[in-house]
Protein backbone atom coordinates (compact mmCIF):
# COMPACT_ATOMS: atom_id res chain seq x y z
CA UNK A 1 0.00 0.00 0.00
CA UNK A 2 2.79 2.22 0.76
CA UNK A 3 4.56 1.61 -2.61
CA UNK A 4 1.23 2.07 -4.20
CA UNK A 5 0.97 5.78 -2.46
CA UNK A 6 4.25 6.43 -3.62
CA UNK A 7 3.98 5.70 -7.33
CA UNK A 8 0.39 6.74 -7.44
CA UNK A 9 -0.06 9.15 -4.96
CA UNK A 10 -3.43 7.48 -4.26
CA UNK A 11 -4.69 5.91 -1.32
CA UNK A 12 -6.10 2.11 -2.24
CA UNK A 13 -8.26 -0.81 -1.41
CA UNK A 14 -7.33 -3.97 -0.35
CA UNK A 15 -9.74 -6.68 -2.10
CA UNK A 16 -9.59 -10.48 -2.63
CA UNK A 17 -11.18 -12.12 -5.41
CA UNK A 18 -14.84 -13.87 -5.07
CA UNK A 19 -15.18 -14.62 -9.08
CA UNK A 20 -13.44 -14.82 -12.04
CA UNK A 21 -14.38 -14.78 -15.47
CA UNK A 22 -13.17 -16.34 -18.46
CA UNK A 23 -14.09 -13.14 -20.77
CA UNK A 24 -11.95 -10.75 -17.67
CA UNK A 25 -14.62 -10.05 -16.06
CA UNK A 26 -13.96 -10.25 -12.05
CA UNK A 27 -15.37 -9.61 -8.92
CA UNK A 28 -13.57 -8.76 -5.58
CA UNK A 29 -14.59 -7.82 -2.10
CA UNK A 30 -13.28 -7.00 1.24
CA UNK A 31 -15.14 -5.35 4.43
CA UNK A 32 -13.09 -2.80 4.88
CA UNK A 33 -12.13 0.41 2.23
CA UNK A 34 -10.96 4.08 3.11
CA UNK A 35 -14.18 6.10 3.16
CA UNK A 36 -12.12 8.73 0.90
CA UNK A 37 -12.66 6.02 -1.87
CA UNK A 38 -16.36 6.13 -1.41
CA UNK A 39 -18.86 8.36 -3.23
CA UNK A 40 -21.62 6.68 -0.58
CA UNK A 41 -21.26 4.05 2.00
CA UNK A 42 -23.33 2.18 4.57
CA UNK A 43 -21.90 0.19 7.85
CA UNK A 44 -23.30 -3.62 8.04
CA UNK A 45 -21.92 -6.21 9.81
CA UNK A 46 -18.27 -8.09 9.34
CA UNK A 47 -19.38 -11.18 6.42
CA UNK A 48 -17.35 -14.04 7.78
CA UNK A 49 -17.99 -13.28 11.95
CA UNK A 50 -21.88 -11.39 11.26
CA UNK A 51 -20.55 -8.94 14.39
CA UNK A 52 -18.20 -6.28 14.23
CA UNK A 53 -18.71 -3.56 11.51
CA UNK A 54 -17.89 -4.26 7.75
CA UNK A 55 -17.86 -1.13 5.26
CA UNK A 56 -20.37 -1.16 1.97
CA UNK A 57 -18.88 1.45 -0.42
CA UNK A 58 -19.95 2.00 -3.91
CA UNK A 59 -17.08 2.97 -5.49
CA UNK A 60 -16.99 5.33 -8.86
CA UNK A 61 -17.08 3.67 -12.03
CA UNK A 62 -14.09 4.52 -13.96
CA UNK A 63 -10.58 3.40 -14.43
CA UNK A 64 -8.52 1.78 -11.69
CA UNK A 65 -4.96 -0.42 -11.30
CA UNK A 66 -4.89 -3.82 -9.70
CA UNK A 67 -1.92 -4.28 -7.80
CA UNK A 68 0.08 -6.88 -6.19
CA UNK A 69 3.48 -7.20 -4.90
CA UNK A 70 4.40 -11.09 -4.44
CA UNK A 71 5.91 -11.94 -0.96
CA UNK A 72 9.45 -12.21 -1.71
CA UNK A 73 9.33 -9.05 -4.13
CA UNK A 74 9.91 -10.50 -7.10
CA UNK A 75 6.65 -10.38 -8.53
CA UNK A 76 4.16 -7.10 -9.32
CA UNK A 77 1.25 -7.37 -10.69
CA UNK A 78 0.39 -3.83 -11.84
CA UNK A 79 -2.33 -3.66 -14.30
CA UNK A 80 -5.09 -1.26 -16.05
CA UNK A 81 -8.76 -2.55 -15.23
CA UNK A 82 -11.75 -0.70 -15.66
CA UNK A 83 -14.73 -0.92 -12.25
CA UNK A 84 -17.73 -1.40 -14.11
CA UNK A 85 -20.30 -2.07 -11.26
CA UNK A 86 -20.91 -2.41 -7.81
CA UNK A 87 -22.89 -4.43 -6.21
CA UNK A 88 -24.40 -6.38 -2.47
CA UNK A 89 -24.74 -9.69 -2.01
CA UNK A 90 -25.37 -11.04 1.56
CA UNK A 91 -22.68 -13.83 0.95
CA UNK A 92 -19.45 -11.71 0.16
CA UNK A 93 -17.66 -8.95 2.01
CA UNK A 94 -19.21 -5.88 2.21
CA UNK A 95 -17.72 -3.65 -0.61
CA UNK A 96 -17.56 -5.39 -3.74
CA UNK A 97 -16.92 -4.07 -6.75
CA UNK A 98 -16.83 -5.96 -10.64
CA UNK A 99 -13.95 -5.26 -12.30
CA UNK A 100 -13.01 -5.63 -16.73
CA UNK A 101 -9.78 -6.64 -17.15
CA UNK A 102 -7.92 -8.74 -20.12
CA UNK A 103 -8.63 -12.39 -20.18
CA UNK A 104 -4.81 -12.81 -19.37
CA UNK A 105 -4.92 -10.78 -15.99
CA UNK A 106 -8.04 -12.79 -15.35
CA UNK A 107 -6.07 -16.34 -16.41
CA UNK A 108 -3.37 -15.03 -14.73
CA UNK A 109 -5.24 -14.21 -11.23
CA UNK A 110 -6.44 -17.80 -11.16
CA UNK A 111 -4.18 -20.13 -12.46
CA UNK A 112 -1.00 -18.29 -11.09
CA UNK A 113 -1.83 -16.08 -7.89
CA UNK A 114 0.80 -14.39 -6.44
CA UNK A 115 -1.69 -14.02 -3.17
CA UNK A 116 -4.80 -13.61 -2.21
CA UNK A 117 -4.69 -9.86 -1.12
CA UNK A 118 -4.58 -7.29 -3.95
CA UNK A 119 -4.47 -3.31 -3.89
CA UNK A 120 -7.09 -1.57 -6.23
CA UNK A 121 -6.16 2.05 -6.74
CA UNK A 122 -8.11 4.62 -8.75
CA UNK A 123 -6.04 5.86 -12.13
CA UNK A 124 -6.21 9.72 -12.18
Amino acid sequence: MILARQKYGQIGFQVNPARIGDDGRMLFAHCTIPLKMTDSHVLDTHFESGIGVGIHGELPLGKYRLMKLSNDLTQLVDEPVELVANQYEKNLCRTQVWLQATPALAQQLLTHPLANHHLLIRDI
